[in-house]
């Protein structure tokens, strides 16, 4: 009876101990639960430290994906601990205790260190593109700034020059060449010039010569310009050369073979015409008919006026021909060293903006990427004090300077010009300087910001200029003498060399014994070509004389009353 009480107490127990044994698994397993929860929402894979009883338990967690069931079975954890040990540790604990092991937050602190790297890294690329599109920006603007000046300066200064020019060496060309309205047998020197015209407006060599004459300086295009610098500033004139059958280019590199070719040019366009009749003479002129065969009806009208200028009559000579060839090399060449030198001074401006925006870059790439902090800053500050302090005189030599080339500009080279009284010819002109020769061929060299505090006169921009002769004839002329001279000078044969405008003027008298007189007159032309202004004035002073003979216009001194007074010399002997 007692043995079977027992053996009841016994089930009773055992019983229990398997209940709490369930109960004690499936905490653990909602414990386990609970931990692959926070391993789905952490790192892929870590450590829980369980403490079970006396001793702690470590549990390794997988990805969450390998904590499925398999089987239908439930996974079940490592326990080697009594429930009554359960027990006691959940009462003593109250909780079961989590903590992460110490190599978690080691892994933890290298991953933020490398996040805060990449951040910088990203930061530091950042500032160097940024840096690197400013860098280009500003070049970009320093580029379209010396182009734009360039272009405008170029356009403004030279491009009714450059128009002439072309014209005048397509004349030259076409007359050089094959007497035939295609032009097929002319130089390859114009083709070439109008190679990138040509790219633009399709058409023959004829319409782009028209096109040319019809451009406006408003609307010409930079490009189209700088094509029109190129132009001048590598072609020379030239003329077709008939060798072996073959025309070729034959370039004009002095005076002397611009005078050959403008005779081979008369040559070969003039015809014999009879001058008299009776005496069975003839002469070689060009006409207007003459020109036909090469040009079209317009353009012969033109070329005419072109080559015969200031002379009168309905035909051409060869000392017409020849010195408008010789006006045209002279143009052609003053214009290619003038157009020379504005390139040099447009690349000392360059290279002085290049300076300026690579000291701009400099300050950027040290404030952007920090190097440049207020210490330093104050420290350049004090020094770029310093420095303007030093060469702030230059600066502003440079900057006047850079305004009298680029802005004022009042000569070009091969000018004539009078500075302090002196009249002199622009040899060379640079950005800082200008190089000038005398009269006696001495150079001097001129400081541009000097020059722009001076008085400067330009014989060659200067429209007809005039001129003056003064001389004193006897009181006794008469007015009827005075009237005849104003009539013979009028009617001085030379008349195409002046305007018609011209005065006689009675200026004063002096001594009572002689009257001033002055003759005001205005030639067809400026001083620019000096030598050729004293050729005109002297024939003009020599045909005055002859006019003065002619009249009998003279000049008597007063009678000078001489007295002799005795030295007390004997009387010479009869």
């Amino acid at each position: 009876m007692e043995s079977g009480k027992i053996n009841e107490a016994n089930d009773v127990a055992l019983h229990m101990s398997k209940i709490e044994e369930e109960e004690a698994v499936r905490k653990e397993r909602e414990n386990a639960e609970a931990l692959s929860s926070m391993a789905e929402s952490s790192s892929p894979s870590f450590s829980v430290n369980i403490l079970v009883g006396s001793s702690q338990r470590n549990l390794e967690l997988a990805q969450p994906e390998n904590l499925r069931y398999r089987g239908g079975q439930v996974p079940t954890l490592p326990i080697s601990s009594t429930s009554k040990e359960i027990r006691d540790s959940s009462s003593r604990t109250g909780s079961n205790k989590v903590s992460t092991p110490r190599g978690t937050s080691k892994k933890a602190g290298d991953d933020d260190a490398d996040d805060d790297a990449d951040d910088e890294n990203t930061n530091v690329e950042t500032r160097v593109l940024l840096l690197v599109f400013l860098e280009h920006f500003l070049w970009l603007l320093k580029t379209l700034f010396v182009k734009t000046v360039a272009a405008h300066y170029q356009c403004k200064r030279f491009f009714d020059r450059i128009k002439e020019a072309i014209f005048h060496q397509h004349v030259v060309e076409v007359l050089s060449g094959s007497p035939s309205r295609d032009n097929s047998g002319t130089s390859t020197s114009i083709s070439q010039m109008f190679s990138e015209l040509r790219r633009k407006k399709k058409g023959k060599r004829e319409e782009l010569i028209k096109w040319l004459r019809k451009m406006k300086q408003e609307k010409t295009s930079a490009w189209t310009m700088k094509e029109f610098v190129d132009v001048i500033s590598t072609s020379k004139l030239s003329i077709v050369a008939d060798d072996d059958d073959e025309q070729k280019d034959k370039k004009i590199p002095s005076e002397d073979e611009a005078r050959k070719a403008a005779n081979r040019i008369f040559n070969k366009v003039s015809r014999n015409y009879t001058t008299d009749i009776e005496c069975h003479m003839s002469e070689k002129f060009i006409k207007k008919e003459d020109l036909q065969p090469y040009f079209d009806e317009k353009e012969v009208e033109d070329v005419f006026l072109l080559i015969k200028g200031e002379a009168e009559g309905e035909e051409i000579k060869k000392k017409d021909l020849k010195e408008w060839l010789l006006n045209v090399y002279n143009e052609c060449k003053a214009l290619a060293c003038s157009l020379k030198d504005s390139n040099t001074a447009i690349e000392e401006l360059n290279r002085l903006s290049s300076g300026v925006i690579l000291i701009v870059i400099i300050i950027a790439w040290l404030l952007i990427m920090g190097v440049l902090t207020t210490t330093v800053l104050l420290f350049i500050s004090s020094q770029l004090l310093l420095v303007v302090f030093m060469f702030g005189n230059t600066l502003k030599t440079v900057f006047e300077a850079t305004i009298f080339v680029f802005v004022v500009h009042p000569f070009d080279v091969n000018d004539r010009c009078v500075i302090d009284g002196v009249q002199m010819v622009v040899e060379e002109m640079n950005l800082l300087t200008t190089v000038v020769l005398k009269y006696d061929n001495e150079k001097i060299y001129y400081p541009n910001a000097v020059l722009a505090t001076k008085p400067i006169g330009n014989f060659y921009k200067s429209p007809d200029m005039s001129d003056s002769i003064e001389l004193a004839v006897d009181i006794s002329t008469t007015v009827d003498q005075i009237k005849a001279l104003k009539e013979k000078i009028e009617n001085y044969e030379n008349s195409e060399f002046w305007q018609p405008q011209h005065s006689v003027v009675v200026k004063d008298f002096d001594d009572v014994n002689k009257m001033k007189m002055a003759f005001c007159f205005t030639h067809k032309m400026n001083f620019q070509n000096y030598v050729k202004r004293n050729a005109r004035r002297s024939d003009l002073i020599l045909e005055l004389k002859t006019i003065l003979e002619d009249l009998h216009i003279k000049y008597h001194m007063l009678p000078l009353q001489a007295q002799l007074i005795g030295l007390g010399f004997p009387p010479l002997p009869r």
